[in-house]
């Protein structure tokens, strides 16, 4: 099976819930190529949901490095980086996903909640507004 296969494979039974095989799968595209960023950006959702937020930054970092036009990646890694309190990083991170696919709601949303966090009340409301 392929990189791009197995991969493939792997975002299937991520999306069906099996985050156990798709951790599997990613796991072994990336001991083939590190740097395969759809492999590091879906282990990084396999590894999320079990508290471990710095492991998922770092295999976001280093899927938004291998792939910078990865709009998912992106705003996933503000997410996280958010989450741990890194909000400065998460609004570079979320504003590069919005460059990227400006029409994504989830994304003005993120943003939004990243304003909230510094305090930029208006600029939060503008983004939630863009979302909706």
């Amino acid at each position: 099976m392929t990189n791009h296969e197995a991969s493939n494979l792997a975002w299937e039974h991520l999306r069906a819930g099996r985050i156990s095989e798709a951790g599997k799968l990613f796991t072994q595209v990336l001991s083939r190529d590190p740097k395969y960023a759809a492999a590091l950006h879906g282990l990084a959702h396999c590894v999320y949901p079990k508290g471990l937020r710095r492991e998922a930054i770092d295999l976001l970092t280093r899927a938004v490095r291998a792939d910078p036009k990865r709009a998912d990646a992106h705003i996933e890694l503000a997410v996280c980086l958010r989450a741990e309190g890194h909000v400065d990083a998460a609004m570079q991170s979320a504003k590069k996903a919005l460059q990227l696919d400006p029409a994504r709601g989830f994304f003005h949303a993120a943003l939004g909640s990243i304003y909230e966090a510094k305090g930029r009340r208006e600029e939060a409301i503008e983004s939630y507004l863009r979302a909706a």
